[in-house]
């Protein structure tokens, strides 16, 4: 049996904003129990030359009262005029339970952001994902 993303993957939306502008905007915070790591994918719209810094920030308290940012988890997301910025940043093994994203953007025309959390190597799987799984697809009929 091939296993698909998933398996052993748990896949949420965790920062959805309509107009980021001049700020820190912190994701959702994400639960570790269970799985090996996490990839945070960032992105924010076009309309501006600019730079986003996505971060990743943990703490034993899933209130988040002493997170401490990750040293070398940093990832810029450049964006253009006619360009939409994206940006990834993995966590394999974080030493505390909770994390959570930070997407730091300048000062700028208001423009949309999101990240997405996909935690990975679950420890009992198969996880629950909305979606769908082909293998070895033919055409549209």
């Amino acid at each position: 049996m091939e296993k698909s993303i998933f398996y052993d993957t748990a896949i949420d939306l965790v920062l959805l904003e309509d107009a980021v502008d001049n700020d820190a905007y912190e994701s959702a915070v994400v639960d570790m129990q269970g799985y090996d790591g996490v990839c945070f994918v960032a992105a924010v719209g076009l309309g501006a030359v600019t730079t986003s810094v996505l971060t990743v920030e943990q703490d034993d308290s899933a209130a988040m009262t002493s997170a401490a940012t990750l040293a070398g988890a940093e990832a810029n997301v450049v964006t253009a005029v006619a360009a939409d910025g994206l940006a990834l940043v993995e966590v394999v093994k974080p030493t505390a339970r909770y994390v959570r994203a930070v997407l730091t953007v300048p000062d700028i025309t208001a423009v949309p952001a999101a990240i997405i959390a996909i935690r990975f190597r679950a420890r009992s799987v198969p996880r629950a994902n909305e979606g769908v799984s082909v293998v070895s697809p033919g055409p549209a009929a």
